[in-house]
């Protein structure tokens, strides 16, 4: 596993998977949610039927969504994880659930192995800035889960 940090916005990646932290209240208000939300409006089509199905229980899941059409001019995003770590959220405090977010990561490393996804994208600081994580715990978390897949963990933040 490799970790590189790239200073661009993370629509603009060469991957074809973005993962992102997302809370079970189907808002997709702010942040990367709100931009992939806007960007690829499966993403939030996902969330609602998610958010119906299993309700609370989406806490500790990872959704893969599928993108039949993008907008942007480098057409590579094929998929957006939404990883539902956080019960719910705010601007204060921390929001993110540790271990829901930890198994929303193991659920991701399973089901993009038989897709044969060698590199995907987060947002820096993922389950950290607006979720209110600590950022060193998560990326633990994130290296711990990756370790010997082989697959690479592009972060992007922003300029």
């Amino acid at each position: 596993m490799n970790i590189t940090t790239h200073t661009k916005d993370i629509l603009f990646t060469e991957d074809t998977l973005i993962a992102h932290c997302c809370n079970i209240q189907n808002t997709m208000g702010s942040g990367v949610a709100k931009a992939l939300r806007t960007t690829f409006p499966e993403v939030y089509t996902a969330d609602t039927k998610a958010y119906i199905t299993y309700g609370k229980n989406l806490l500790g899941r990872c959704e893969l969504v599928t993108i039949t059409k993008s907008s942007l001019p480098v057409n590579t995003i094929k998929y957006v994880a939404n990883l539902y770590g956080q019960p719910n959220y705010g601007v204060i405090g921390r929001h993110v659930d540790y271990e829901a977010f930890y198994q929303a990561l193991e659920s991701l490393r399973d089901q993009v192995r038989p897709l044969g996804i060698t590199s995907l994208s987060m947002p820096y600081k993922i389950a950290s800035d607006r979720a209110g994580g600590h950022w060193p715990i998560v990326l633990e978390m994130i290296k711990h889960i990756f370790d010997m897949t082989g697959i690479t963990i592009n972060l992007y933040k922003l300029n």
